[in-house]
């Protein structure tokens, strides 16, 4: 497989270019046989433009690296189902989860911050510890460009806060979580373990409540992409940043004696930057963490990014709190003919 000039194609055609062995039998060599080029047609039965990228990409790759020569050679036999999948399983569609699970865990480190800000605050000049953790779950989307998924979040976070005037309070917290997308179709998965420091402040105004949250954490990311129709899996670990800023208004008043609405309007926005990094890529019996499997290299098919990239988001959101306190009702004993009559 190569890469051959365009004066050669004719040549190429009517079988003019084979291969010739030398042997110690044969000091003269041998024609074993001829070489003649393959040509991918782009599939016209290709479910979307991802379909159709990875076709015209590999059709233009041909010769450009040993590895992924590999890869051609294992689509070139294939059916035309089947390349469509492979297809689909080349194109790394699975590849926004490392940066969107750098976002929701900023997000979410967030808004736990923003939650124990709510509480009822340390006494003026005293300092108070606090915790707080939680399992997050839920379902990603399957889209043209991104592939479905089941995630997974535990969570803690732990810190200490201080009233330092009459309205204003602030603290200090460190966050854990480990998160994993598993995507569907068995296309593998992807783990984000995230550590993060954050602080927050909030000031009571004339009956206005300000609170303000900033965070940065940093991730070691987990990558495994299965490829099951080319009998592939690759994997990567590599790290990555992320860092939130997020800010409240509030106004709460009271609706009954032991009880407080507070409508508030939010504004925050999280960044994520992914390292550089390069996969590698074993058949898929084997362990992908074990590279160079029986000391052979490892197969075409891995990714790899040459360059950090950076994904952000920005919200705005809306919303009310109501906070309730239910007092114990104390005991009186009924009147009637079971109790006595003072």
């Amino acid at each position: 497989m190569w890469r051959c000039r365009a004066a050669d194609l004719t040549l190429l055609r009517a079988g003019g270019v084979y291969t010739d062995f030398y042997t110690t039998n044969f000091p003269t060599g041998a024609i074993r046989g001829a070489f003649t080029r393959y040509t991918f047609a782009i599939p016209t039965a290709a479910a979307n433009r991802v379909q159709y990228g990875v076709a015209v990409m590999v059709n233009e790759a041909m010769g450009s690296s040993l590895a992924f020569d590999e890869v051609i050679v294992d689509l070139a036999q294939l059916s035309a189902a089947d390349q469509l999948k492979a297809y689909e399983e080349l194109s790394g569609r699975t590849l926004y989860s490392q940066s969107v699970q750098v976002l929701d865990t900023m997000s979410g480190f967030q808004n736990s911050l923003f939650s124990h800000a709510n509480d009822t605050p340390a006494d003026l000049g005293t300092f108070s510890l606090f915790a707080r953790g939680g399992y997050t779950v839920g379902k990603r989307d399957d889209t043209r460009d991104q592939a479905g998924a089941s995630l997974s979040r535990p969570y803690i976070l732990g810190g200490i806060d201080t009233t330092f005037l009459p309205n204003a309070s602030a603290g200090i917290a460190v966050a854990y979580a480990d998160g994993t997308d598993k995507f569907r179709n068995n296309l593998g998965q992807t783990s984000v373990s995230t550590i993060a420091g954050l602080g927050y402040v909030s000031l009571n105004v004339a009956r206005v409540v300000v609170q303000g949250v900033v965070g940065y954490g940093k991730s070691e990311i987990a990558t495994t992409r299965n490829m099951p129709t080319l009998g592939r899996l690759s994997s990567s670990r590599h790290n990555g940043d992320g860092w939130s800023m997020a800010a409240r208004v509030a106004l709460p008043y009271a609706i009954a004696p032991d009880a407080t609405l507070s409508p508030y309007a939010q504004l925050d926005t999280q960044n994520a930057s992914i390292d550089a990094y390069t996969e590698t890529t074993l058949p898929e019996s084997t362990n992908a963490a074990q590279p160079g499997f029986l000391g052979r290299p490892p197969l075409g098919g891995a990714l790899q990014s040459p360059d950090a990239y950076k994904d952000k988001d920005f919200g705005v959101e809306v919303g009310a709190l109501l906070k309730a306190r239910v007092s114990p009702v104390a005991h009186v004993p009924p009147r009637g003919w079971l109790s006595p009559v003072p």
